[in-house]
């Protein structure tokens, strides 16, 4: 059962025919997954605010101001135009004033297109017949409703309306308007430090670009969160999976993992195993209040570690307010990447049969610094890489085309291929162009 308060209406210093009325509220926060089996709504027990009037609590508190009081006939109206009544409802409105003992007296409530109660004022005063209260603080208290899960369950707020309307000419003399409850995702999952690694061109791709060579390792922090609202979801357990290539941690290509992820922080981790292509990591943390986990990857100059980009899914089980547990997921949250420390430019298509075809690969060099160049053949399903003994002279344009010619013979390549060309040097300085010509016709075609 989602129960909140009663609606609190405190109306203070009568002071105006025209309504000077101001809504004073402390929202409620309900949790959008706690509330996901709930079907109605008590609005009558949850106290956020206090009157200035009396200790009563409430939700939503009025402070009004009329010159000649209220009088009877008056009606008092409240709407909750996002919602539905329960047919459970049955609305009360109690009043509390402080000063002399001037009282109002109302009749039964009116109902009206599902949403809306009314309030007819029958006797105002003591003793008086027409008007009363004025000038003294005065707090409705609207209680007794119900709401069913319409509206909220869409994530709507819960809204009032509150208006008096004159008996004299129906007129409102007093309309305003505010939000007593909203709704809210309770959980969620950052990634809060992303993976950066920058992996060192001149270690032959093996390490990354850090101070002490030894400690090659980057890290990632995942940190979930639950809201704290009311009604709330109670987690179980979170499953978090980490979307990348890291084949490098088998390093000698036997399917089996060879180099350690250490995860710190959570409460229970358990499960920890990368999946059987090396393209995702996954653990679980067994938690009823989930903490933020570091995962920390090493590299071991062994393999080569290759570049892109990470995301990670995480899917948090929680039981709800009422009803059976469920889940919720949360997928492709941006986790960082790993860049090279040069530049990379990749030529989408390249003729290897050095018998047929001559390459012009040229690497022009605009800085003031040789760049050492790594060369990535890739065709059939496989990468072969070479760092070559050819570098990009400083201030000038030197062709590689023969070292792919020669690295593709060494290897017995003879098709066509994808090609990466890779320079130690800043990308503001590098650019590279592909052409390939025909030795048989001379026809030249431009590629890159």
């Amino acid at each position: 059962m989602f129960k909140k308060t009663l609606v609190a209406l405190a109306l203070t210093g009568l002071a105006g025919a025209a309504s000077a009325s101001t809504i004073i509220t402390s929202k409620i926060t309900y949790s959008e997954e706690g509330i996901a089996n709930t079907k109605t709504f008590d609005l009558d027990t949850d106290t956020t605010t206090v009157s200035t009037v009396s200790s009563t609590a409430g939700s939503v508190i009025v402070a009004v101001g009329i010159d000649n009081g209220y009088a009877i006939g008056d009606q008092i109206t409240f709407t909750f135009p996002n919602n539905v009544f329960d047919i459970s409802t049955s609305a009360t409105l109690a009043i509390d004033s402080v000063g002399t003992a001037s009282t109002i007296t109302v009749g039964t409530p009116q109902y009206s297109n599902g949403n809306s109660v009314s309030f007819t004022i029958s006797a105002v005063g003591s003793g008086a017949s027409a008007v009363a209260l004025t000038g003294l603080a005065t707090e409705f208290i609207l209680g007794g409703i119900i709401l069913e899960d319409d509206g909220l369950s869409d994530g709507d707020d819960v809204d009032v309306d509150y208006s008096v309307i004159s008996s004299v000419n129906n007129g409102a003399y007093e309309e305003k308007s505010g939000t007593i409850a909203e709704v809210k995702e309770e959980l969620s999952v950052k990634v809060t430090t992303a993976l950066n690694g920058i992996i060192n061109v001149s270690e032959d791709r093996e390490e990354f670009t850090v101070a002490d060579s030894t400690v090659e390792q980057d890290t990632l922090v995942i940190t979930p969160a639950v809201a704290g609202y009311t009604l709330p979801a109670t987690p179980s357990k979170v499953v978090y999976t980490v979307n990348g290539d890291f084949s490098f941690v088998d390093t000698d290509s036997d399917g089996d993992a060879d180099l350690a992820v250490a995860i710190t922080g959570g409460t229970s981790i358990s499960g920890a195993d990368f999946a059987d292509d090396f393209q995702s990591y996954e653990f679980t943390d067994t938690t009823a209040a989930p903490a933020a986990v570091t995962v920390e990857f090493t590299a071991a100059d062994e393999t080569v570690i290759p570049t892109g980009s990470f995301t990670v899914d995480a899917e948090v089980a929680y039981a709800p307010d009422t009803g059976s547990a469920t889940s919720k997921s949360f997928d492709g949250i941006s986790a960082g990447e790993w860049k090279l420390d040069g530049t990379e430019s990749e030529i989408n298509f390249l003729p290897l049969d050095n018998n047929k075809f001559a390459l012009l690969v040229s690497v022009a060099n605009t800085g003031s610094v040789d760049g050492e160049i790594t060369i990535d053949i890739i065709t059939e399903g496989m990468t072969y890489s070479k760092a070559i003994d050819t570098v990009a002279t400083a201030k000038s344009v030197t062709n590689i085309g023969p070292d792919i010619a020669a690295f593709a013979a060494e290897e017995g390549l003879t098709g066509f291929a994808h090609v990466n060309v890779v320079v130690n040097s800043p990308s503001a300085d590098i650019e590279t162009k592909a052409f390939y010509l025909s030795r048989s016709d001379k026809d030249r075609a431009v590629v890159k």
